[in-house]
């Protein structure tokens, strides 16, 4: 943010608060569908960029973690972001909340890490 305040830089991705916060001009959002909080700018796709990326977050135990507990978790964890506190403090934040079951979200983690893994694959990207 300060690179860009401070003119080094013409573009950078960040979340959408800051965008609001420092009174930035959307140019395009990585998401499947426009946002509710930038009704008005396209999305990557819109202009005509293959690009959707979303930050998420989860939780993992150990294999061999008793169901039970699991259940456990995994209801405490839905409960939790369901909670009005935790609503609000991330619409402030601009996080929308997309609450996965431990199936949908093992699922969808594959699926992360195979997209992810064919754009290593095609562009062979390497840590240099």
């Amino acid at each position: 943010m300060q690179a860009m305040a401070s003119k080094q830089v013409p573009l950078f991705t960040d979340q959408g608060n800051l965008v609001r916060q420092y009174n930035l001009h959307p140019i395009a959002v990585f998401s499947e569908a426009r946002t509710q909080e930038f009704p008005d700018t396209p999305t990557m796709r819109e202009l005509g960029h293959d690009l959707v990326f979303t930050i998420w977050s989860g939780l993992y135990a150990p294999a061999g973690t008793p169901v039970a507990l699991l259940d456990r978790i995994e209801t405490a964890c839905q409960r939790m972001m369901a909670a009005p506190a935790v609503v609000e403090g991330l619409r402030r934040m601009d996080m929308p909340i997309q609450f996965r079951s431990r199936a949908e979200f093992g699922a969808y983690h594959a699926a992360e890490y195979a997209r992810f893994g064919k754009l290593v694959q095609d562009f062979n990207l390497r840590v240099n």
